[in-house]
């Protein structure tokens, strides 16, 4: 939680190397400004973000202003994000989160393998000893 007077800032630096390391499904991370209506929130990793100089910019998602930083993106890496919170015109009070999750993007395209693998019969005896690909494989192939 923190409290910001009008026009001012608050700047966190946040070490994440363990929490996107550790997992071997890659993680999305969601900063969060809530309320984010009278803030602006800039992220940068080479140090502290200004309105004219960082990375990513807050979004509005509802009543809060996020940024997310998913795998896919060219800067997304594992340590210190730098975010800074801007007052707009008044004074707020405002709450300040991070999530690190499983990039459910990633977790869709695994079940979808896992539901194309699972939907094939299981292989006949003359299947499982024949030197030819069998067409498990052959389907596996052709879906992928």
């Amino acid at each position: 939680k923190g409290k910001l007077d009008e026009a001012s800032c608050v700047n966190y630096e946040i070490d994440l190397s363990i929490p996107v390391q550790v997992h071997t499904i890659p993680r999305a991370i969601v900063f969060t400004c809530s309320p984010g209506h009278n803030v602006k929130m800039y992220a940068n990793i080479t140090g502290l973000p200004l309105e004219d100089d960082h990375i990513w910019k807050g979004e509005m998602s509802g009543h809060d202003r996020a940024i997310h930083v998913r795998p896919s993106d060219a800067n997304y890496f594992a340590g210190k994000y730098h975010i800074t919170i801007v007052s707009e015109s008044k004074m707020c009070d405002f709450a300040f989160s991070v999530h690190v999750a499983p990039y459910t993007q990633i977790l869709r395209e695994a079940d979808l393998g896992k539901n194309r693998r699972s939907k094939l019969a299981p292989l006949t005896p003359e299947e499982r000893s024949s030197p030819k690909p069998s067409r498990r494989a052959s389907a596996i192939s052709q879906s992928a």
